[in-house]
C-alpha cells in the first residue's frame, strides 16, 4: 500500500494518492514490481508512479504506458510475469476503443478493459470511471446519480451527459484508461473471490467511484455481471494504511450486527469477504439514492421519523454503566486536551459530572456516521445505511438520532451552504419551532420505543459534539501536516455546536 511522509499536507497528499487512484482497477491494486514504459517528458502520471517500486528488469507485476506504439506495447507484454497487468492512458485514440482493443488483443493481452473517467486525470482528481464497454453500468450509475439543487450543477451535469452519449455512440470517447492482463491461464482473482461466495459470474464489468475530499476516503468499485442492470457486490478499498482500520471496523460490525440480530435489519449491507492482509471489504451491494437528494418540506417529517424507527433497531443489549469509562471519559479528556485553548474545561467537567449521574445505558449498535448522505432510498423507498467505519458495536443510544436530525434540518435549511449552523440548530433546539417541535417528536417516539428516559435523551445532546469532534481534529491535523492552529481550532462546527448546547443546557423547553 503507497504512503507519502507523514508530515506531507493533506492537499499534496490527496493530489498525489488520487493521481493513482486507476490501480483499484486492477486486480492487484498493490504491484509489488511496477515497469515504466511512459515517453519521455514530465507527466503526471509519470510523477506520480514514482511512488511504486519501480523495477527496470523484468518479470514485472504492472507496466504502466501512456499514448502506446504497437511496439511498445509488445514491450509492455514481454515485460509482464504471466498474469501480471497493465495500465495505460490513450489521450486521443485514433479508431476509438476498438483499435485500442485491437491492438492490446494483437499484442497478446487479455480481460480489456477501457474506462472514461471525469474529470480527466491529471486535470483534476477523477470522482468517476465508467466502464466504456459496459452500458448498462453506465445506466445504473446514472439512474442513481443525486439530485442537486444548484441549476449551474445540472445544467454541466445535462451537457455533460449528452456529450459524452453522442461521443459513445460514435465510438469516439476520449480519453481512454484501460486495464488489461497477460494471460496465465487462471481466472481473474474477483472472478474467483465471487464464486467462493455464491455469486455465479463468468465476466464481471467494473464501474469505479473514487469521490470524496480527502486521501482517506475509501476507493468504492462496483461490479456487475454480465448485463444485470444493478451491481452484485461492491468493493471498498484504502488507499493509505489509516483507512485499513476504518474498514475492519466496519467488516466486524456488520459480521456482528447480522449474527446478533435473530431477524436481518433490512438496509443493512452483508459482508462477502475481508482481506486481512490488504484491507480490502467486498459487501453485497445495495442501492439507492441519498436521502438528502430526495429531501423536501413535504417529505422531511416522514424521513425523520422513520429514521428514528430504523435507529431504535440499533439497541440491543442489557443496561451497563460501563460506558462512562469506555466511551465518555476518553471522549471528554481528548476533548480537554486538544480543543482546551479554546473551550471552557470547567463546562466540560459539567457535563462530565451530569453523565456520571445518567447510571446505566442500553447497549446499542452505535453507527456514528448516520447522516443524509450515508442513509439512501431504494427504488421500493426503503432505508438503506451505508458506511459503518465509524461503527461501536457496544455503543451510546441516541447519539445517532441526534446527530441525524441535527444534520437532516442543516440539509433542509441550506445551513451546508450558508454556513449558518448556529441558527439553524437553535431552531431545531426549540421545541416551540416547528423544526424544533419535529426533533422532538422523534426524539419522544425513540425513548418510547427503547424505553430510554427522555431526560438521558437532553444529557447526551453535548456528548454528541464532543464525541465527533475528535474525528473533525483529525482533519485539521491532516490538512496542515501537524498540530492544528488557534485559529483552525476555533472554526470548529462541534466545538460551537457543543457551546451553544451546554448554554441550552438544562433549559425545560429543549
Amino acid at each position: 500500500m503507497i504512503e507519502l511522509a507523514p508530515d506531507t499536507p493533506e492537499r499534496e497528499r490527496n493530489r498525489w494518492l488520487r493521481r493513482l487512484d486507476w490501480r483499484f482497477l486492477l486486480h492487484e491494486p498493490a504491484p509489488r514490481r511496477v515497469c515504466s514504459l511512459l515517453p519521455a517528458g514530465q507527466s503526471s502520471l509519470k510523477q506520480a508512479i514514482q511512488a511504486f517500486d519501480l523495477q527496470p528488469a523484468p518479470p514485472a507485476d504492472l507496466a504502466v504506458v501512456q499514448n502506446p506504439t504497437r511496439a511498445r506495447l509488445a514491450q509492455a507484454f514481454a515485460a509482464l510475469q504471466t498474469g501480471g497487468e497493465l495500465y495505460g492512458e490513450w489521450r486521443f485514440p485514433m479508431g476509438g476503443e476498438r483499435a485500442v482493443r485491437h491492438a492490446l488483443t494483437q499484442a497478446g493481452f487479455v480481460d480489456i478493459a477501457c474506462y472514461w473517467a471525469w474529470p480527466v486525470p491529471g486535470t483534476r482528481p477523477p470522482s468517476f470511471w465508467l466502464p466504456v464497454d459496459a452500458p448498462h453500468a453506465i445506466r445504473a450509475f446514472l439512474a442513481l446519480r443525486p439530485a442537486t439543487r444548484s441549476k449551474r450543477i445540472t445544467t454541466r451535469r445535462t451537457a455533460l451527459r449528452y456529450l459524452w452519449q453522442a461521443a459513445y455512440r460514435a465510438g469516439v470517447v476520449a480519453p481512454l484508461q484501460v486495464t488489461a492482463r497477460r494471460p496465465n491461464g487462471q481466472q481473474a482473482p474477483l472472478i474467483t473471490m465471487l464464486h467462493e461466495n455464491g455469486i455465479a459470474a463468468s465476466r464481471v464489468s467494473s464501474l469505479l467511484l473514487t469521490g470524496g475530499a480527502r486521501s482517506v476516503n475509501k476507493v468504492v468499485r462496483l461490479l456487475f455481471h454480465e448485463q444485470q442492470p444493478e451491481p452484485v457486490a461492491v468493493v471498498k478499498y484504502p488507499r493509505v494504511p489509516a483507512s485499513v482500520e476504518p474498514l475492519r471496523r466496519e467488516a466486524r460490525t456488520l459480521q456482528l450486527l447480522h449474527q446478533l440480530r435473530p431477524v436481518p435489519l433490512a438496509g443493512v449491507p452483508e459482508v462477502l469477504h475481508w482481506n486481512e492482509q490488504t484491507g480490502q471489504l467486498t459487501e453485497h451491494a445495495l442501492m439507492g439514492k441519498p436521502l438528502y437528494s430526495l429531501l423536501t418540506a413535504q417529505s422531511l417529517a416522514s424521513y425523520a421519523m422513520r429514521a428514528s424507527d430504523w435507529l431504535s433497531a440499533l439497541v440491543y443489549g442489557p443496561a451497563t454503566n460501563d460506558w462512562i469509562q469506555r466511551i465518555a471519559q476518553p471522549a471528554l479528556a481528548f476533548f480537554k486536551t486538544h480543543f482546551g485553548a479554546v473551550i471552557d474545561v470547567q463546562r466540560v467537567d459539567d457535563l462530565e459530572a451530569a453523565l456520571q449521574r445518567v447510571g446505566v445505558l442500553p447497549t446499542t449498535f452505535e453507527q456514528r456516521d448516520f447522516s443524509p448522505w450515508n442513509v439512501l432510498l431504494d427504488r421500493n423507498n426503503q432505508l438503506i445505511v451505508l458506511d459503518w467505519e465509524s461503527a461501536e458495536p457496544q455503543g451510546l443510544p441516541g447519539l445517532d438520532l441526534i446527530y441525524f436530525l441535527s444534520y437532516l434540518i442543516f440539509t433542509h435549511e441550506q445551513a451546508m451552504e450558508s454556513k449558518k449552523f448556529r441558527a439553524s440548530y437553535l431552531r431545531l433546539r426549540d421545541r416551540q419551532h416547528p423544526v424544533g417541535a419535529l426533533v422532538h417528536r422523534c426524539l419522544a417516539h425513540y425513548a418510547q420505543v427503547t424505553g430510554l428516559n427522555s431526560d438521558v435523551l437532553r444529557v447526551l445532546w453535548p456528548f454528541t459534539w464532543v464525541l465527533h469532534a475528535r474525528s473533525e481534529y483529525t482533519h485539521m491535523q491532516a490538512d496542515c501536516g501537524g498540530t492544528p492552529t488557534r485559529a483552525q481550532l476555533e472554526s470548529s462546527l462541534f466545538v460551537d455546536l457543543w457551546r451553544t448546547e451546554m448554554a441550552l443546557f438544562g433549559h425545560t423547553n429543549r
